[in-house]
């Protein structure tokens, strides 16, 4: 089973600092995955470039997963500081959460 999310407060709080569960407990929402956006020493192209990369990204990682009509994914992008290490990659962070917000528990897949 993978990775969850226990509330989305946490997730609106710090993308760096959320609490992950097991999918056997209550949870807000799944993580789908983790696609890079750009490699090392890519340089910032700006927050509407890295939103729009961000949220292809991870409509493709909901399509390929084929989520249930009453869920939706949710996108996590990198804000600029996310560039300070010029070694490391750039990632969005995709998370399926129930269209209605309510928890659930179990995994997608």
């Amino acid at each position: 089973m993978g990775s969850c999310v226990a509330t989305k407060q946490s997730v609106d709080t710090s993308i760096h600092a959320v609490p992950v569960v097991r999918c056997d407990r209550p949870h807000w929402a799944e993580v789908l995955g983790y696609p890079v956006l750009y490699e090392p020493d890519t340089p910032w192209p700006g927050d509407n470039v890295v939103y729009a990369a961000a949220e292809a990204a991870c409509r493709k990682v909901a399509a390929n997963r084929s989520l249930p009509a009453n869920f939706r994914f949710n996108v996590n992008w990198p804000a600029r500081d996310w560039w300070q290490d010029p070694k490391k990659r750039i990632y969005a962070v995709c998370l399926a959460s129930r269209a209605d917000g309510q928890q659930f528990t179990g995994g997608l897949t």
